[in-house]
């Protein structure tokens, strides 16, 4: 890699502990909450998006900075 574009912060919920691989609910409201608290401590730079199982804040990068 010679440099980077973007910052990833993935933010994903625990599994649930009776069935393993499921997320209740409440745990992906838990994780939406914390991209959001990310993504307003960036000053609400970038990107801020559901990705399915949680959520991810993309960033963008000043090549100059890797």
């Amino acid at each position: 890699m010679t440099e980077a574009r973007w910052l990833l912060v993935d933010v994903d919920p625990r599994k649930h502990p009776e069935c393993g691989t499921c997320v209740c609910p409440e745990r992906r409201a838990a994780a939406a909450e914390g991209a959001a608290e990310v993504h307003a401590f960036v000053g609400r730079r970038g990107a801020l998006i559901d990705s399915g199982r949680g959520h991810q804040v993309w960033l963008r990068v000043d090549p100059a900075f890797s």
